[in-house]
């Protein structure tokens, strides 16, 4: 399992992150988070890890203008992990 949980932050680069929702199964993990600062704010990600070095990063995003949207995403993506 994984330190991360709704309301950490982490900074990637320049650009401030926190989680808003976080799902973790033995299959991976999905992720809602926000960014500061940004056009698209908000970002579903896929197996979400902090790397060696201590930089997070994950396998793929989707980038959305509205948050509603954003939890749509979250959601459908979050039952696709859970089988």
């Amino acid at each position: 399992m994984t330190e991360l949980r709704i309301g950490y932050w982490f900074l990637l680069g320049p650009v401030h992150y926190t989680v808003v929702h976080f799902y973790e199964t033995s299959r991976g993990n999905v992720a809602l988070l926000v960014r500061m600062d940004a056009e698209c704010p908000y970002i579903t990600v896929r197996d979400l890890s902090k790397r060696t070095g201590g930089h997070y990063d994950w396998a793929w995003g989707h980038y959305f203008r509205n948050f509603e949207d954003a939890v749509r995403d979250y959601l459908a993506r979050k039952a696709d992990l859970e089988g």
